[in-house]
């Protein structure tokens, strides 16, 4: 094992140009590693939102304009409206066409996947913000009878969006 280190490390100190064509090598695929990394960070925050029937379509941008801040309480409504149609029993079709207008393309496509009968809550509580992540991302914990639902909000096209529910997360106020 050491006889193929040592030979290895002789091949690229060898010359100067081959030192420096691995070096290379490396950082460009420590590069790439981190940019991939970093893309599944940012896929919730990139993503569309759902179109809706009821909801109008606008080529508004990501981000909030001066003129048109983000609303908490408008979060608040959001966040309490999704808990209660998550909560709301139907059936499948529809429990997902009631929620999709208010979340993104990529949450819906998940929602799909979920039986709404094996949801425990069936009433629903106060609303209250938990988490601001700057000025386009925040979270609502919406109390229950079966515990906190936490549903991360994303502000997108003058309104905001639900990206993801999570029964039972609330952090500690």
């Amino acid at each position: 094992m050491n006889d193929r280190i040592r030979s290895s490390l002789a091949w690229v100190l060898h010359s100067p140009r081959r030192l420096v064509a691995v070096l290379g090598a490396v950082v460009l695929v420590l590069v790439l590693v981190a940019a991939l990394d970093g893309e599944d960070e940012h896929q919730e925050q990139d993503a569309k939102p759902a179109p809706s029937r009821s909801a109008p379509r606008s080529s508004a941008p990501a981000s909030p304009s001066p003129s048109t801040p983000p609303d908490l309480n408008a979060a608040l409504d959001t966040g309490r409206a999704v808990v209660a149609l998550w909560a709301s029993h139907q059936d499948r079709d529809a429990w997902l066409r009631d929620l999709k207008p208010h979340v993104t393309e990529r949450f819906a496509a998940r929602l799909a996947s979920v039986d709404p009968d094996r949801i425990e809550s069936r009433k629903i509580g106060k609303a209250r913000n938990t988490d601001t992540g700057g000025d386009t991302l925040t979270s609502v914990a919406v109390s229950t009878d079966a515990g906190p639902v936490t549903v991360n909000l994303m502000w997108q096209g003058e309104r905001w969006w639900a990206y993801a529910i999570e029964p039972g997360a609330q952090p500690e106020a």
